[in-house]
């Protein structure tokens, strides 16, 4: 299945999702920061244990998705770096 779409265009598919899990994982930092002072006002155990639930899925979330950002961002600087020599090689190869 994949040897039907080249490279270029599974990168740029793959930057599409990473935007879109960007965009959820801000939408639930927003919300996680709601429920924590929601949490405040609180009363009742299984509404606290509900909220908190919550506020850690949310937090999960976020993190998984900056660790997808982090891979992302490692392996762009590893397309440039095979970019880069492999354009020096071509150039000193010629002279």
């Amino acid at each position: 299945m994949l040897n039907t779409f080249s490279k270029k265009q599974i990168y740029i598919f793959g930057a599409l999702i990473l935007l879109l899990l960007n965009t959820l994982a801000f939408y639930s930092v927003k919300q996680s920061i709601g429920i924590i002072e929601a949490l405040q006002k609180v009363q009742n155990e299984a509404a606290i244990q509900s909220l908190q639930q919550k506020s850690f899925f949310y937090n999960a979330f976020s993190a998984i998705v900056i660790t997808l950002d982090l891979i992302a961002i490692l392996f762009a600087f590893y397309l440039l770096h095979k970019l880069i020599f492999k354009t020096l090689k071509n150039f000193l190869s010629t002279k």
